[in-house]
């Protein structure tokens, strides 16, 4: 079978999704770029816990299935604009982390200067506009964001991270639900705000992030 590697890799990252508390039923979505116009996407309607190679297929920069009968994801419109917005990501992971989503629907976004941990990872975590799950009007939200971002939040649906490899995307998944989580935590024992970042302690931070080289920006 074709792309046999990266499809053994989708499988393997999609079955630590639902373990990891980030996907339910027929929740996210995930898929690497195999060539420079072609990408590995998880079919429409699969359990991405449970995916098995023929539930992947092929498609275009359009968004239009190769070489197969299965529809591809109804977001691969995302991923799309993911990969043509971003030359260095291979990889695009869409779940629905649920203290994300929580935080969006409370009409709440992530401070970039709260959480030390949070500002290494990813510098900040900005939140998309609302759009419509499972359109074209979802990749529009997302393009400015995600252009200098490795990890933005889905307003009211979820959430999306990048990578240049599988495992990045995935760990930076991972990453950003737990830090979500943890400042949802920190709001509830403080009761509202919490204590800011001074600006020297954020240029600090900023210093590490580019000493180390972490993430895009």
């Amino acid at each position: 079978m074709q792309y046999a590697s990266e499809r053994q890799q989708i499988i393997d990252i999609g079955r630590r999704m639902p373990v990891a508390g980030l996907v339910t039923a027929t929740d996210g979505n995930i898929s690497v770029r195999v060539a420079e116009d072609r990408f590995l996407i998880s079919a429409s309607a699969t359990q991405v816990g449970s995916l098995t190679p023929d539930d992947l297929v092929v498609i275009d920069a359009e968004g239009t299935v190769v070489d197969d009968d299965r529809r591809a994801s109804s977001e691969r419109w995302m991923h799309l604009t993911a990969y043509q917005t971003r030359p260095d990501v291979n990889a695009v992971i869409h779940a629905h982390p649920p203290h994300c989503i929580a935080l969006s629907l409370a009409g709440l976004t992530f401070p970039p200067d709260v959480f030390p941990d949070a500002v290494l990872a990813f510098e900040s975590i900005p939140t998309t506009d609302y759009a419509t799950p499972g359109t074209k009007e979802g990749a529009g939200v997302i393009a400015d964001k995600i252009v200098n971002r490795d990890a933005v939040i889905l307003n009211k649906h979820g959430a999306l991270a990048v990578g240049e490899h599988l495992d990045a995307a995935w760990l930076k998944m991972e990453k950003l639900e737990q830090v979500v989580r943890m400042y949802i935590m920190a709001r509830q024992l403080a009761g509202g705000d919490l204590p800011r970042l001074t600006d020297e302690q954020m240029a600090k931070l900023l210093e590490v992030r580019r000493t180390y080289g972490i993430g895009k920006k």
